[in-house]
C-alpha cells in the first residue's frame, strides 16, 4: 500500500510534459533472492516504476532469467546519464536492453 501511495502521489505531480512519475525511477526490490540460506542476487524480484524521463519502457512484465542484479544497476545508471560507464561490480557488464523504451 505504501508503494501504490507513492506511485499515486508521484503521478499526480505535473513535471514537464508528464508527470513526476514519468520522469523518475522508483525501484522496490529485496535485497536477497530466492534463497534463504544466502545471499544471492539472483531470481530477485525488482518492481521498477516510472520511465526516468521516456528511458524504459513501462507497463510489461519481463521474466529475465540469467540477467545479473548489477546489470540492472548499470542500465539504471544509464538511464541516469552516466552512459561512460561500462561496468558495475564485477558482474554487470551489460545494459538489459529489454528495459529500454
Amino acid at each position: 500500500q505504501m508503494l501504490a501511495s507513492l506511485l499515486e502521489r508521484l503521478d499526480a505531480i505535473p513535471d514537464g510534459d508528464g508527470t513526476l512519475l514519468d520522469n523518475s525511477l522508483v525501484v522496490w526490490t529485496s535485497e536477497l533472492g530466492l534463497h534463504p540460506h544466502t545471499h544471492s542476487k539472483s531470481n530477485m524480484g525488482v518492481v521498477l516504476a516510472g520511465s526516468a524521463g521516456g528511458y524504459f519502457s513501462t507497463g510489461r512484465f519481463l521474466n529475465l532469467a540469467g540477467a545479473h542484479y548489477h546489470d540492472l544497476l548499470l542500465t539504471i545508471a544509464h538511464a541516469m546519464g552516466l552512459t561512460d560507464v561500462s561496468s558495475f561490480g564485477d558482474d554487470g557488464t551489460a545494459v538489459l536492453d529489454a528495459l529500454l523504451a
